[in-house]
């Protein structure tokens, strides 16, 4: 025949055959070869499945074996399939799914091997259809997902590890600043006593005028604690609550400084959140209580505001005081961290306080400050 001469039907058919054949034999290679466990069914029932060699290694058994993983020697076979801890049956499997809905699966199994081996896949087991769309076979590939799973149980255990030790961390705190109220209690109302006894000695007066000032000053940081320690303890009492309720329970609180600094504070319509009202009404208490603290020579000025975000709500507390350094923003919010002396009354817990309200309340807080014209202390909550 001329190498010219065009091709009649019957070696036309011939050549595509050839073809057809040849471009199976690749794909049969390419699948075989993969690294990725693959499962095709025999049959549209999924009754019979054959497997790669990357699945067969997995499962543990021969390539010779495949034809009879779903067949009546299943049982015989070295290993077990689980769906979260529960041993799944047969009809259950992905590709018995799938023929049986003529839908996707996507699935994640434990292979638990006779050996004592055991792999965790995830994947699907997709339907193939013929002409007439009726199901004629199904095509699964799985990935070995054992290393994340494992490195994810590892961090539940750590995470469960580090909540325990927290617990126990918060309850030591708690115990122990209660604990130590009722006998500084006690220091304080002796050394009170011996400054009555001794108000005609100015040097034993002084003496115990000090010791009654570092009762306060301890009692002070032992509630800060004890405050600091609930916040991070049990589960916050959330409802719905507008905040203009939790701002005036701080105003109330701090009426007193306020009308002895003369300060105005001014503030907007605030929105209506899920928080735990009460801690809330704290972290008001706190910034503002800041604002009056740090104040500038001229009497504070302190308004808060609200404006909405895509997902949030920013609450900004802002004042006219002598503000905060650019390099101290993160650092004032750590437990203990103060910027000045005993001039400014205080323990430095305020502001950890505070952070540790928002953090609970999966918020974040912030400050903005030049360092000279007061500060802007804002904290975001999720709407």
């Amino acid at each position: 025949m001329d190498a010219h001469e065009p091709l009649n039907d019957i070696d036309r058919l011939k050549q595509e055959n050839s073809e057809l054949r040849a471009r199976l034999a690749d794909l049969e290679t390419i699948i075989m070869r993969m690294p990725v466990p693959i499962a095709i069914s025999e049959d549209a029932e999924s009754t019979k499945i054959e497997v790669n060699p990357a699945f067969a290694a997995l499962l543990g058994i021969d390539t010779d074996m495949n034809a009879s993983l779903m067949g009546e020697s299943a049982a015989d076979l070295p290993f077990h399939v689980y769906r979260n801890g529960k041993r799944v049956a047969g009809r259950e499997m992905p590709q018995q799914r799938a023929s049986r809905t003529g839908r996707e699966v996507h699935d994640e199994l434990e292979i638990v091997r006779d050996d004592g081996v055991h792999y965790f896949i995830y994947g699907s087991a997709k339907p193939l259809f013929d002409e007439e769309g009726q199901v004629r076979r199904t095509f699964s590939a799985f990935v070995d997902v054992t290393e994340r799973k494992r490195a994810e149980k590892a961090l539940e255990e750590s995470m469960q590890a580090l909540h325990h030790a927290n617990e126990e961390l918060q309850q030591f705190a708690y115990a122990a600043s209660h604990d130590l109220q009722e006998p500084l209690r006690s220091i304080g109302s002796y050394a009170q006593l011996l400054q009555r006894r001794y108000a005609d000695d100015a040097e034993a007066s002084e003496y115990a005028g000090f010791m009654v000032d570092g009762v306060a000053r301890m009692s002070t940081l032992i509630h800060d604690l004890l405050v600091y320690s609930r916040v991070g303890s049990g589960a916050l009492r959330r409802r719905p609550a507008a905040l203009d309720n939790a701002l005036q329970w701080g105003l109330l609180n701090l009426e007193r400084s306020i009308r002895e600094q003369n300060a105005t504070v001014t503030y907007d319509t605030l929105p209506e959140l899920i928080v735990d009202e009460g801690q809330i009404s704290q972290l008001f208490q706190n910034l503002i209580g800041n604002s009056l603290k740090y104040r500038a020579t001229l009497p504070p000025l302190i308004h808060v505001s609200a404006d909405e975000a895509m997902d949030e709500w920013i609450i900004t507390v802002r004042d006219n005081g002598i503000g905060v350094d650019p390099k101290f923003h993160q650092h004032i919010f750590g437990v203990f961290k103060r910027l000045h002396g005993r001039e400014v009354p205080g323990t430095g817990m305020g502001l950890a306080i505070c952070r540790r309200i928002v953090e609970s309340h999966a918020g974040r807080i912030w400050v903005e400050s030049d360092g000279k014209n007061g500060s802007a202390f804002r904290f975001a909550l999720p709407k």
